[in-house]
């Protein structure tokens, strides 16, 4: 059962009673229908997580639905790592490992506090960000196409998530499987140490090319 909602309320397609949520729907669908709801897909207008197989039209409002969308319908395959770090120096000696390794970036996104430590999320620089009225905005879209973007018109599927909870130690799940573009040095953000090394390299009258 996959439910295609717009505009609230929703409806329950097992016996049309309305809700104002679809939490409550979901909650609804579990302890009346004893059966385990489906994620909610839409047309791709919707929401920048979007399906890119062919003939499929569907969008979600996060990256776990629609990699669950991916794996259920299309049978893809994504890699998942968890590891424990020691602290953020080790993290961020880590990150800039992988994203060596490869060949991608990754970017804050956000930062959630709780009472016991903090969880912070990283996309793949490559993921679409923009929000709002500008992403129709033709001004933008033409400044973004001026400064050559890397930016997707949907969401990668690979993520970072860090979660401290009191001490020093660090869990990271990392969604390793990225979606809808490939792996180019082009699109690789520079450390801070690999732009200096850049910049000694233009001094010392290093071409690009070497």
């Amino acid at each position: 059962m996959i439910l295609k909602c717009y505009n609230m309320p929703v409806k329950c397609e097992q016996c049309s009673k309305l809700f104002s949520k679809r939490s409550s729907l979901n909650r609804h669908i579990r302890e009346v229908h004893k059966m385990k709801p489906k994620v909610a897909s839409y047309d791709t207008s919707v929401w920048k997580c979007k399906c890119l197989e062919d003939d499929c039209n569907k969008s979600f409002q996060q990256n776990k639905a629609l990699i669950t969308h991916l794996t259920e319908e299309h049978s893809k395959t994504f890699d998942y790592i968890e590891l424990s770090l020691r602290d953020m120096d080790e993290f961020q000696s880590w990150k800039t490992s992988i994203e060596k390794e490869t060949k991608c970036s990754y970017i804050f996104k956000s930062k959630v506090n709780s009472a016991v430590g903090f969880t912070m999320y990283y996309n793949c620089n490559r993921s679409f960000t923009g929000k709002g009225p500008r992403d129709k905005n033709k001004q933008y879209q033409r400044l973004l196409k001026s400064k050559g973007s890397c930016k997707m018109s949907s969401c990668c599927t690979s993520q970072i998530k860090l979660i401290k909870k009191g001490g020093n130690d660090i869990l990271i799940q990392w969604q390793k499987t990225h979606y809808g573009h490939t792996l180019d040095l082009k699109h690789v953000r520079l450390s801070v140490q690999d732009r200096e090394e850049v910049a000694l390299k233009l001094i010392s009258g290093v071409t690009s090319e070497k």
